[in-house]
């Protein structure tokens, strides 16, 4: 019904509808009853009572600015018609509203966004469909910019779990606001399996929406100038490890996290700037899991501090790689522990492979491999190169053995506009020619 709510509003403002007004109601096809539209009369003239104060000159001669908000949701609609019997949880007061049963159902369906400014103006704004309540809140923080203190209201009439669906509206706004400001300018909800990540940008808040997990790992992986960690929203990644990750980003520095499971292992890293990067490798010990990785990474300070040295920039210290293990105690949540990070050992048998990657006249970039110092040319090998660096890998190996091989140090310098990338550059393309590496050693010959 999207005409109900600035019709009673516009009657009320202008002193048309008051406690001593009869309406009669012809819900149609609606599921409008009279509790709730009574319902909706008494909450805008608690929220909003008549006559209103005066409005001062100066406050007409600045901007308008937010100073009650009124949200009404799910006006006129069930949620639960849409739910079979089947689909309710065994403890309804224990489920998300926002992903509520085995569905993981969204009971937000509308929102009528009710906002009375500084000028003694009123407006109503309404939001329909899955994305509702993701656009109502990045339009309600953007209004918010310096407006402080806008009065929220959320009401819900809904005779199934009504109060609780405007109680969790009412906390997530509160929460986005509190956690979107100048220090911290990511926040992440979940509303069933898709991802809403909202940035603050100067006085614009952007929206970007994530269809599933596999969308959101790829644009938390792409590269930023901001270092700032994501916020979660209190549900958001419940019973998954990246809600255990994201919010200990820190800045300037490389942070390792690992999880066994069985025969085999995750890994994830946040670089410097708090991109993510992630990948699954097969387990046999902490050892041979870890090192591959933490050589790797510290090739990559090594080269960043001799280029830095090279240009006259001001010497740095390097960036502090930080280890973490996330394990599950037998009938306890996920933790996250704070791990020593490994040294090389002078004896470790962990085999040399360097990759460089250059420009060439082309627009394309060329790929020459070293493998214990003996050189493996894109240009003279082309298709083949990662067939023939297979094949001499192997010959070196005893017996032959097809276990996985691993790049332990990457140039990129020679790359048109790159300069000194993120780390998550370099761990992409150290994915992408580790993948073509061990796919090439796999083969028969």
């Amino acid at each position: 019904m999207p005409e109900l709510v600035p019709l009673l509003a516009w009657g009320h403002r202008n002193g048309v509808i008051d406690g001593g007004t009869h309406i009669s109601l012809h819900p149609g096809d609606s599921g409008l009853g009279e509790t709730e539209l009574f319902g909706l009369l008494g909450e805008l003239r608690q929220v909003f009572p008549l006559p209103l104060g005066a409005v001062a000159e100066q406050a007409l001669l600045d901007p308008a600015t937010p100073r009650q908000v009124l949200l009404l949701i799910n006006v006129g609609l069930d949620p639960f018609s849409v739910l079979a019997p089947q689909q309710m949880p065994n403890c309804a007061e224990q489920s998300d509203p926002l992903g509520y049963a085995s569905a993981r159902e969204n009971l937000v369906l509308s929102i009528d966004q009710l906002v009375l400014n500084s000028w003694n103006e009123l407006s109503v704004s309404r939001y329909e469909g899955p994305q509702a309540l993701a656009d109502c809140l990045r339009d309600h923080l953007t209004g918010l910019a310096g407006a402080g203190d806008c009065g929220l209201q959320v009401r819900c009439f809904s005779r199934n779990r009504g109060q609780a669906i405007a109680r969790r509206v009412m906390e997530l706004l509160l929460d986005a606001q509190s956690n979107l400001d100048a220090t911290h300018r990511r926040y992440l909800l979940q509303i069933r399996q898709r991802f809403h990540l909202f940035e603050r940008r100067a006085e614009d808040v952007a929206h970007s929406c994530l269809s599933d997990r596999t969308a959101l790992l790829e644009h938390l992986g792409e590269a930023h100038h901001d270092s700032d960690p994501i916020r979660l929203d209190r549900y958001a990644l419940r019973d998954d490890d990246l809600g255990l990750i994201l919010p200990l980003g820190r800045p300037d520095c490389l942070q390792v996290f690992y999880r066994v499971r069985g025969d085999s292992a995750e890994l994830a890293v946040l670089d410097e700037r708090n991109a993510l990067w992630t990948q699954q490798w097969p387990f046999r010990d902490e050892q041979r899991l870890l090192m591959p990785l933490l050589r790797f990474l510290r090739s990559i300070i090594h080269r960043r501090n001799a280029q830095r040295s090279l240009s006259s920039l001001r010497p740095s210290s390097g960036l502090e790689i930080l280890l973490y293990r996330i394990r599950t105690p037998a009938g306890q949540p996920p933790v996250v522990e704070r791990r020593p990070v490994p040294q090389d050992e002078p004896d470790d048998p962990l085999y040399e492979v360097q990759a460089i990657v250059e420009s060439r006249e082309n627009g394309r970039s060329t790929v020459t491999l070293y493998c214990n110092h003996q050189e493996f040319s894109g240009l003279e090998y082309g298709a083949r190169l990662f067939t023939a660096v297979a094949e001499y890998i192997l010959s070196q190996r005893r017996n032959r053995e097809r276990y996985p091989c691993y790049i332990t140090d990457l140039d990129l310098s020679g790359l048109r506009g790159r300069g000194q990338g993120q780390t998550v550059h370099y761990l992409r393309y150290k994915a992408r020619l580790e993948a073509a590496l061990n796919q090439a050693l796999q083969m028969d010959r």
